[in-house]
């Protein structure tokens, strides 16, 4: 379990844990450097393709539930031509990026304050929506501001590139290691990178006119944002970093490191506790300790994909991505609860098992999971020694994964043809932008320790394979911000984020030079802003309408009561003086709370590509994967 600390130990303690690789950032940024590189002319870089005509039309999100939501009479979409490979832009290949803008004001407009572009993360998230959607969520700075939301190369209806990889091969690491080294060798997955993707920024923002652009980037976007401030700082004006990976590192794979740590975090951090202090709802007892133990005994009488497909399909999985999902998360703990207890009785009950890929012989076997499930739980319903709540615990889990059970076997991947078109963007990027530690024994060694120090993540799947990027090299590196130039950024980080773990963006918010850091204390949303508290937008609202950040260096801000809360509670640790007090709360319009929970939702489905998408893929083909989408949307 992890202890509480007071906050502003909290703050030393969980920087410093964070700043053991750092040490050579710290010094190359103290001062500012001696020379200071050429912004690179992306309009001379594309030559003939800067004449280009952009042709603007009603935009088409590919799904009716998002046009509907995003709908607004001022937003337009485009389609940008940009050099396929900004390194060789006279080769004459092309890729298409497609860009919407949220038009307010024209540039000769005398209240005209630039244009906002916004990225939502992944890598690997449709951005397309995000002009629209941070229109709404920003009503106060609408009339100032135009907004711009593009789907980066790789994604959505911009360019896509991939790599063809065989799935005859039943050894999972053999096949990991052999697609690895075939992406990684692939010209086109190569160029589906940050540093590509700054580019592609700066000639939208050349085609639309704009001396500079400001730039909201949510998770991975305040990578790709850092990357952008730091190779354009002549281009660029006001920047948030919301909800941030440590940009001070090389790679990747110490921010993404993080994450079941933070996930684990939230488990008994945040939601033992919430249902401990709901015990008249939940009847599970008010010992947190006790509670953790009974989970993991009963969860452990139920298969690894009994438990992994429940929290996904429930939608207790969003709560990784926003607190208002905790009721969900809370009744999934007791529905497994009562099934693992009653199946650990139940004759034929089925052994607890995990995911095929465990080990470098390991085979993908044709399976059922949901089938499993609704055969347990059919067992438990039947028996006339199960309780009430067994029974209604085991009915709802089984109608949880029906529609997985109603897919014909014709959708499973056990059909699939011997070859696929490999097209992760998460991979692509968080591969190609800098080498991860090579070689299977470093990751199989460091998933058995995870396993061990952090069980729930360990039950969801998190560590039975090494990643893609652990057979994926790179000359690539992300470079040190040049202290001389880098522009003043505010930074957005909540304490509990399940995401982007506050070890990475706590380094961000008090490393980058002349940021302005702002930690949300008990808040485990990722994405926060607008929060609709005064403490942590009104800052931000004034920054983009001034130019003026916060004067103090860190502020804390209290976060909100959790749902069915009036009072917000302690947890992990204290993050300032004044963490307990009752954050002054905001009212958005209707719209701008419908835009914020749908933007929210953006953010989750971003999350379960990564997350769990390959693991219904594996077993239900691309329609368990959009059964699986449309579970998550629906919470």
């Amino acid at each position: 379990m992890i202890t509480a600390r007071g906050l502003s130990r909290a703050l030393t303690v969980v920087t410093a844990t964070a700043l053991t690789c750092v040490s050579t950032y710290a010094a190359a940024t103290a001062a500012p450097t001696a020379s200071v590189p050429a912004t690179p002319d992306t309009a001379a870089l594309a030559g003939s393709l800067t004449k280009q005509k952009l042709t603007w039309g009603a935009c088409d999100y590919g799904d009716p539930d998002t046009n509907a939501k995003f709908a607004q009479p001022n937003v337009n979409c485009t389609t940008v031509k940009v050099p396929r490979d900004w390194h060789n832009p006279r080769d004459g290949k092309t890729w298409n990026i497609r860009v919407s803008q949220a038009f307010n004001s024209a540039l000769t407009d005398s209240r005209h304050k630039g244009t906002i572009f916004v990225n939502p993360g992944g890598p690997g998230g449709d951005g397309l929506p995000w002009a629209a959607g941070m229109q709404i969520r920003t009503p106060d700075l609408q009339p100032y501001y135009n907004y711009v939301g593009f789907d980066p190369r790789g994604v959505g209806q911009s360019t896509h590139a991939g790599c063809e990889i065989s799935q005859v091969l039943s050894d999972a690491i053999k096949r990991l290691q052999d697609q690895s080294k075939l992406c990684s060798e692939t010209p086109d997955v190569k160029l589906v990178n940050t540093e590509q993707t700054t580019y592609d920024m700066d000639f939208i923002r050349v085609l639309l006119g704009e001396r500079k652009i400001s730039y909201v980037g949510y998770s991975y976007g305040t990578w790709l944002g850092t990357r952008y401030a730091n190779t354009f700082a002549a281009h660029t004006d006001k920047v948030l970093l919301d909800s941030a990976l440590d940009v001070t590192e090389p790679t990747m794979q110490r921010t993404f490191g993080f994450q079941t740590t933070a996930r684990e975090r939230i488990f008994t951090e945040e939601l033992l506790p919430y249902i401990t202090r709901h015990n008249d709802l939940y009847k599970l007892g008010t010992d947190r300790n006790a509670l953790y133990k009974r989970y993991f005994a009963a969860t452990s009488k139920l298969s690894a994909s009994t438990v992994k497909i429940t929290w996904i399909f429930s939608g207790a999985s969003n709560l990784f991505y926003k607190s208002s999902a905790i009721t969900d998360a809370a009744d999934v703990v007791v529905d497994l609860i009562n099934a693992g207890e009653k199946a650990g009785t139940t004759p034929s009950s089925p052994p607890s098992s995990s995911d095929p890929m465990t080990s470098s012989t390991a085979e993908i076997q044709p399976a059922d999971p949901a089938g499993e499930v609704r055969a347990t739980m059919s067992k438990i319903v039947a028996d006339s020694t199960s309780t009430q709540a067994q029974k209604r615990s085991a009915q709802r889990l089984s109608a949880l994964v029906a529609p997985l059970t109603d897919l014909s076997q014709v959708s499973r991947s056990a059909v699939d043809p011997d070859n696929v078109k490999y097209e992760s963007v998460f991979d692509f990027v968080a591969c190609n932008d800098g080498q991860w530690t090579q070689g299977l024994q470093y990751w199989n060694d460091l998933n058995a320790r995870k396993t061990k120090e952090e069980p729930f993540a360990a039950s969801l799947g998190s560590f039975v394979a090494p990643p893609a990027c652990a057979f994926w090299r790179s000359p690539n590196t992300n470079p040190t911000v040049n202290a001389a130039t880098f522009p003043k950024v505010i930074v957005l980080q909540d304490e509990l984020d399940g995401a982007t773990a506050y070890e990475a963006g706590s380094v961000t918010g008090t490393r980058l030079p002349g940021a302005r850091f702002i930690a949300t204390d008990n808040e485990s949303s990722h994405g926060a802003f607008p929060y609709s508290t005064e403490c942590v937008d009104r800052p931000i609202i004034d920054y983009f309408l001034t130019g003026k950040g916060p004067s103090k260096k860190v502020t804390i801000c209290s976060a909100k009561p959790l749902p069915k809360e009036t009072e917000t509670f302690e947890m992990w640790g204290t993050l300032g003086p004044n963490g307990r007090e009752r954050p002054a709360v905001l009212q958005p319009s209707a719209a701008a709370r419908a835009a914020t929970e749908a933007t929210s939702d953006l953010l989750a489905l971003g999350g379960f590509e990564h997350d769990f998408a390959p693991f219904l893929r594996q077993y239900y083909g691309s329609a368990g994967v959009d059964l699986g989408r449309k579970a998550v949307a629906e919470h």
